[in-house]
């Protein structure tokens, strides 16, 4: 890197001793302006791909009915209540 790269280990240290204290003070810096972060969340979000879907997002279509008739008012509140049940217990998404 020092050989042949346009800047050297020093310069793009700022002055840190290792790489991990750069690093610590790049997330201090910028999570110190956040009202209110949780490490914990970030350690053990759970992971979904978007290709995976969750039950909410297939029941709002449903949720999201605006023609109710009485053959279908049953399902369109069913759908209401769960999306809004899964959207208050899932608290990976909620932050």
């Amino acid at each position: 890197m020092e050989k042949y790269g346009h800047s050297t280990r020093e310069e793009l240290l700022e002055g840190f001793e290792t790489a991990s204290d750069m690093w610590e003070n790049y997330i201090e810096m910028h999570t110190g302006c956040v009202k209110y972060y949780d490490k914990e969340i970030e350690l053990c979000a759970d992971y979904r791909p978007k290709k995976n879907i969750c039950p909410e997002d297939v029941w709002q279509s449903v949720a999201d009915i605006q023609n109710i008739q009485i053959s279908n008012a049953t399902y369109v509140q069913y759908a209401r209540e769960l999306v809004a049940r899964e959207k208050r217990q899932d608290f990976q998404r909620r932050f």
